[in-house]
This record gives structure tokens, sequence and C-alpha cells, in this order.
């Protein structure tokens, strides 16, 4: 017998637990839709800013972007980095072209001009199509930040690639003297493809890299980075065949086998410290280059080996500074500071003062081809609408009996010659119009550097496009435009910089009628077409007989010798021409206050100089503008690693054409051009026996900093306060010189009773007193190239490094 009593409460229990599992489950469920996953981005991206994310002021850097099309559809389009001018608070956009496929990753890379980046000076977005006219789709990274940010750095810079991520890492160690080192890996897929992103660092280091496999465009961005004035290492040992591969037309020493290190005592000697081989030490040898100059050797076997390219150096060293026992050696960080000493300098490396970049943007606003209105045109217009207004009319109208015409025909004539004087005024402003500033820096090889600026009239306004059929690197200068600092980025987008390989182009828009827009652009290398000045002396009746010649592809006009705080006329020199000028055999040091009006004394003028105020009715004011800013450049700048200085003895001379540099707006425009053409005059010679290297030729480079506090004021001069200065006077190879006697000169005699100036014999390896009359100079070489020099400071006081001056023989061949 069924027992339905029981039954009904079975399945009443069992409906029970089943409404107790399902509500158990929506219970689940409703939780797992109250935390839904999160939406990724419609754009992603990843972003590796500079190397190690370390920027600096002034000075270019790359930014990589990794980014991910997370839509149902490809797009095509712009990135755009929005940034604010770190120089006048304007924004400029830094686009790139870009195709993102759906779901793949796309990499591209910008280049910044040193604009430190956090969350209120940048912004980054996709622009459909163009910016111009495209949708904004925001570039979002993990966090969901749609800005980059970077972390400021001031030091010297030396950026390693190698085989072991920590070699050169003992380097840092010079702070404790007063330097200010960084050490930066890069990694070979970071290496940039353009010169320009190089210029955070100050020295390069290869080292067991295998560089055959490296793009011919990143050679030649590292090239450039050298002949801008960059030092690059190829570091030896047993993987210097592979090392030197991609650079053989460039390195000191050819590859040529190895051998190995069997006596320390010269590395020892550089470093300062004893070198214990208790371990092989495996050496790279070969053939030296003829140009290479040899700093160091044992047991025949050079061991460093530097030859200039460009402004810059390549250095090569024979061993492997990761191995041991020199990555550990004490005295390793001394060898290396005297090694890089041409840009590894223990004064304070934040002193970038960019003085020429602002300089020229007073110079650019000044086209020649615009001019004031005629005025003898202007009063003779004027005074036939009085002739017409007053007599003619009058006699017109009185003898047609008309006089009301006058009512309306006075006020016509008066439109039609305000119209005529509106035409002729305006007769030089009705066209696009370029001017151009710059600078080319010789290096007597026949390459060289060039730095500039640009400026470009538009009559009607609207919307200003400079391209560049090559590669450029350019800033644009502020205009009135737009939004100024303090009111974050501005996306309206009035300034875009894009970047192309092998070309370049900056667009202004909304420009005003009548207004100019102008731009830096970035130093860069020119290579062989640079030319240069041929320079061939001989001594006259006690003074030297400068003959110059002009193997530049340019007329040159206003050609001088500038030396000793003193200027020398040579006149004009057409292609291929030589001037000669006089100078003298004794030429005096420069005073303690180390300026010199140069721009006065080329371009005289009654006027006295004014700091940057321009007068328009002088015709040389470009000219000796140019000259003055040029000189304040490098008296400011502590990074100028160039070896020349406002003391150098120099070659300086302008030329004039008007040959179109770019298109704007799709044509070629009449452009206004003013190269002003320099070159270190390294020495004199009588073409026989003597030769002579003037006060200013050798800049010292300071090498260890004893004083706790030390204000750099530029070229040699600062305040320092108690404690001690090392410095070091590298010289010209003495392979065709034998040096003899040395001259010193130490300014600021009053200053004496704070000071103690003292020089390095290495004959009797002590530090002995500063010779005062012109002496002999071999007990003072230090390794047959180097003068060593220290002062001691007693008081806090300012100061100015000394002058040398060397005389000595030809030596025969």
């Amino acid at each position: 017998m069924i027992d339905y009593g029981n039954l009904c409460k079975r399945a009443i229990a069992y409906m029970l637990l089943c409404l107790m599992a399902a509500g158990i489950w929506l219970q689940g469920a409703g939780a797992i839709q109250a935390a839904p996953e999160e939406p990724k981005p419609r754009l992603q991206m990843e972003a590796e800013v500079s190397y190690n994310g370390m920027t600096k002021d002034q000075e270019w850097y790359p930014v990589r972007l990794t980014v991910t099309n997370n839509t149902d559809k490809d797009l095509k389009g712009e990135i755009v980095l929005s940034a604010l001018s770190p120089f006048d608070g304007t924004t400029t956009d830094y686009a790139v072209e870009a195709e993102l496929p759906k779901h793949t990753p796309m990499t591209y890379t910008l280049a910044l001009p040193g604009i430190q980046l956090n969350k209120d000076t940048n912004e980054v977005n996709f622009y459909q199509g163009s910016k111009k006219s495209g949708t904004r789709i925001p570039i979002l990274n993990s966090q969901g930040q749609s800005y980059l940010e970077s972390n400021p750095l001031s030091s010297n810079t030396i950026g390693v690639i190698s085989r072991d991520p920590d070699t050169l890492n003992f380097l840092p160690a010079l702070n404790q003297r007063g330097y200010n080192v960084s050490i930066i890996p890069i990694k070979e897929e970071q290496l940039p493809e353009s010169a320009v992103l190089l210029d955070s660092f100050q020295t390069i280091v290869i080292n067991d890299t295998a560089t055959s496999s490296w793009s011919e465009r990143q050679v030649k961005a590292i090239n450039g980075w050298v002949q801008g004035g960059g030092t690059l290492v190829l570091a030896g040992g047993a993987g210097y065949d592979k090392t030197a591969r991609a650079f053989e037309s460039i390195t000191p020493v050819k590859p040529g086998g190895t051998a190995s290190l069997t006596s320390a005592s010269t590395l020892s000697l550089a470093g300062g410290k004893p070198l214990e081989l208790n371990s092989t030490v495996t050496l790279s040898k070969g053939d030296t280059a003829a140009d290479g100059q040899i700093l160091l050797a044992e047991g025949g076997i050079p061991l460093a080996v530097s030859k200039p390219m460009g402004k810059g150096t390549v250095l090569y060293v024979a061993f492997d500074p990761s191995l041991e026992p020199l990555a550990s050696w004490s005295g390793s960080p001394m060898l290396w500071a005297k090694l890089l000493k041409n840009n590894l300098s223990a004064l304070p490396s934040g002193l970038n003062n960019n003085q020429l970049f602002y300089g020229l943007q007073n110079i650019i606003d000044y086209f020649p081809s615009i001019q004031p209105p005629d005025f003898k045109l202007l009063l003779v217009i004027f005074i036939i609408y009085m002739i017409i207004v007053a007599p003619v009319l009058y006699v017109i109208l009185a003898k047609r009996d008309k006089r009301e015409w006058a009512w309306w025909l006075i006020p016509a004539v008066s439109v039609i010659t305000g119209i005529v004087i509106f035409y002729f005024g305006a007769d030089d402003k009705r066209q696009i119009l370029a001017h151009n500033i710059q600078v080319v820096e010789l290096t007597g090889r026949g390459d060289g550097v060039r730095t500039g600026a640009i400026g470009v009239f538009m009559p009607q306004g609207g919307t200003v496009e400079v391209k560049y059929k090559d590669e450029k690197s350019l800033i644009s200068y502020g205009s009135n435009q737009g939004r100024m600092g303090g009111g974050g980025v501005d996306l309206a987008g009035l300034t875009k910089v894009s970047s192309q390989k092998d070309a370049a182009q900056i667009t202004w828009q909304g420009v005003p009628y009548w207004s100019t827009r102008k731009a830096w652009v970035t130093s860069e290398p020119i290579g062989d077409q640079a030319g240069s000045f041929l320079i061939k002396s001989r001594k006259v009746q006690g003074d030297y007989e400068v003959t110059v010649t002009n193997e530049t592809n340019h007329h040159l006009k206003h050609v001088h010798v500038v030396m000793s705080g003193q200027v020398y006329s040579i006149g004009e020199l057409d292609k291929q021409e030589s001037g000669v000028v006089k100078l003298p055999a004794a030429a005096a040091p420069l005073s303690n206050n180390g300026y010199y009006p140069l721009g006065y004394m080329i371009f005289p003028n009654n006027n006295q100089p004014n700091g940057s105020f321009i007068n328009t009715n002088d015709e040389a004011h470009r000219e000796r503008e140019l000259l003055d800013q040029y000189y304040q450049n490098m008296m400011n700048n502590s990074r100028n690693n160039s070896g020349i200085s406002p003391n150098s003895p120099q070659i300086i001379a302008f030329s004039y054409d008007h040959e179109p540099m770019y298109e704007v707006n799709g044509k070629e425009v009449r452009s206004d051009n003013l190269t002003m053409w320099t070159q270190k005059l390294e020495y004199l010679t009588d073409g026989k026996q003597e030769t002579v290297l003037p006060f200013g030729t050798v800049t010292p480079v300071i090498t260890e900093q004893g004083a706790t506090r030390v204000d750099y004021h530029g070229d040699g001069a600062m305040y320092a306060t108690k404690g001690e200065l090392q410095f070091e006077y590298n010289l010209p190879s003495t392979s065709t010189v034998q040096y003899k006697e040395l001259t010193v000169h130490i300014d600021s005699a009053s200053q004496q009773q704070n000071l103690t100036w003292s020089i390095w014999s290495a004959q009797k390896q002590q530090w002995v007193d500063v010779p005062v009359d012109p002496g002999k100079v071999a007990p003072y070489l230090v390794e047959g190239m180097v003068i060593r020099m220290k002062v001691t400071i007693n008081n806090d006081t300012d100061l100015r490094l000394p002058q040398i001056s060397l005389r000595g023989d030809v030596k025969s061949e």
C-alpha cells in the first residue's frame, strides 16, 4: 500500500532543495553580472619614452608607441602627440601617419625636442584620416591614461650597447670626484634611424656586440651623431672583429687578430692605481688609421687610439671593459675619465643654454626682401594728389560749372590715391617670402655641422606648410596665437611637425595675413659637401703671413681671422680664391673679462652694443647679431665639445644667396639666405721649422672637481668654493710637431692670495709651481700630449682657468 503522506513530504523536500539550488545559482550568476570584465580601450598603447624613460632639456629623444586596434575594423590616419613647448608654453603636434589593422599591435616612433612629459604637458590621440578633418580616438595605456611620463636627467650620459648590460657600471664612481655620470644600457632594437634621436648621449660605447646585422640607416644615424660632436667608443678584445664590422670605414684601428696583455704599467699609470694581472687580458690589435692618434700603448700594441670625425671622435680601446680584472679594478673610472675627457668633464653638465636658439629668433624676424616704402615715391604720389584735389579739380569743375561734384570726386580721388599708395607701399609684401639664417662649423677636413633658423612671410595668411626633401629636426618658435603656458595642452592643432623618412614638414594653421612663422633647424652634419678653408702660413719679418683658400662652394664676404680678441680682415674670397693676412707672432692672451664685441669690430656701427635690439636701418645688423650670439653660445654652453671657445683662433666668413631650401605650400619661393662659416685655426707655422699654438687654441677640461660648489660662467670662468680643481690641456696630434716651449698666462692677479696654481711635472712625478716665464715644455708633457694643472682654492673666489701657448718645431719626414 502506497504511503501518500510520506511521498508528499519527500516531494516537498525535493522541491525545496531544488529551489535552494536555483537560488544559489541565481545569486552566483548575479554576482558574475555585477562584476563584468573591464572593456579594453578602442586603441591601447604601450609606450617607451627615450632610453629608460630619461629625458634631458633641449635634447631630442625618441618615443616608441606600440598601438593595438581593439575595434572590429582597420583604421588609417595619424597618431598625434600634442605637447607643450618647453620654450614658450605653446602646443605643438608631433604626428606620424599610421595604419592600424584590427587586433594587431603596430609600432611607430616620434621625435620630441627635450620635452618633460607628464599629465599636464602632453596628450596622445589617433585621428582617422587626419587631425584636420578626422574623428579623434584617444589612445590609452593600461592605466587608462592618454598621456606619457618621463624622468628628467641632467648628467653626462653614456649609452652602452653590450653583451653584458653591466658594462661600465663602475663609471658612476666618478661622481664622488665631482663628475655627474649616468650609464644607460641601449638595446639593439632601440637603435634609432635618425642621428638626432641620440642627442641624449655624449658617449656611446659598443662592446662585444655583432653590428653586421644593423640596418644601414641605424649605422648612418650613429655616424651622423658622431659628426655632430658625440664620442663613439669601439671596445676591443676577442670580440672586436664583430664589434667593428659596421664601422670599418671610421674605426681608428682595423681588426687584425689578438694578443695578450703582458704588462699593466701603462694602464696603472693612466688609472692612478696598480693593476694586478691575475688573469689573462685579451687585447685586439690591427693597423692604425693614418689619422688615428695613439693615446695609450703597451709593448708596441696600441691600447687606446682616437680619430676625429666631424666635430666628434671615434675612440678605440684594445680591451673588453666588462671582463676581469679591468671590470673591478679601482683605476678603471679614472682611466675612462681621461680617455673621455673631451666630453666628460667634472664641470656641472646642466649648463646647456642654447643662446643661439633664442638669438636667431630675433634675427629671423628681419626679412631683407621686405623694405619700408620708398619715401620719395610716396611723397611724389601725395604731391600729385594735392595738385589734383586742389587746383586741377577746382579749375575743371569751375570751368564746367560743376562745383557740387567735388562732394564725391574728392573722396573718390582720395580713395584711389590711398589704393595707389597701398599698392606701391606693399609692392614687396604681395608674395610668400622665406628668410634663412644658418651657421656652418667647418672641421677643416671637408665636412661640418649646420645649425639655423627659418622664417616664412605670408601675405594672405591661412595655412603655412614648409616641407624639406631631406631629414630635418624642426622646432616651432612660438607666436601670439593659441594659448600660452598655464592652460594645459591645446588640441586646436595650430602647429604640427610631421615625422617622415628622408623628409620633414612643419605646418602652421590660422596664420593672420602679413605675418611670419619661424622654426629652429637643429644641428645636422653635412658631410663632404661642406668644404673647408685651406690654411697655409709662413713667417715674414717676425710676423706670420697666413694664406686662406676658400674651398667651399660659395662666394664668401667679410672673411676675417679672429685671434686673441682681435680681428684681421681678408676681404672677399670667390670659390678657390686665396687671400692673405698678417698675424702677430706673439699674440697676447685675452683679457680677464673674456668678452670682445666681435660683431661690432667686424661690422662697425655708430650705435653702441645694446643686447638683442635690432636697428632696421643698419644693413649689417643680421651679421653682427649672428656673430655675437654664436660666441655667446660657445661661452655659456659647458657642453660644447668641439674644442672651440671664444678664445680659439678662428676664420669667420659670410655668404649670401637666394637658393630655395624648402617648399612653402607646395612651391619653391624666393629666399634670403645668410650663412656664417667658421673654422678653427689650430696652429701657425713658418713653413719650415717653427710652429706656434696661440693662446686659446687649446681649451682646458676639468678632470677632477674637489670644491664643494662650482658655478661655471662659461669659457673657463667660474666661481668656486674652497677646495681643488684639476684640469688638463689635450694638445693637438704630435705626429708632425715637436713641442719645445710653454707659456702659461694666469688672469686675476688680484685674486692670487686666494689661489695656488700648480702643474704636474711628468719628469719629477710631482706637482710643482706653474712657471711664470716661457720655459721648456718637455718636463710637463704627460704621455707626450697632455699638460696637467690644478688650482688650490684657499677661499671662495672667482677665477678663470689659465690660457697656454706653445711653440715647437716641425718634425722632419
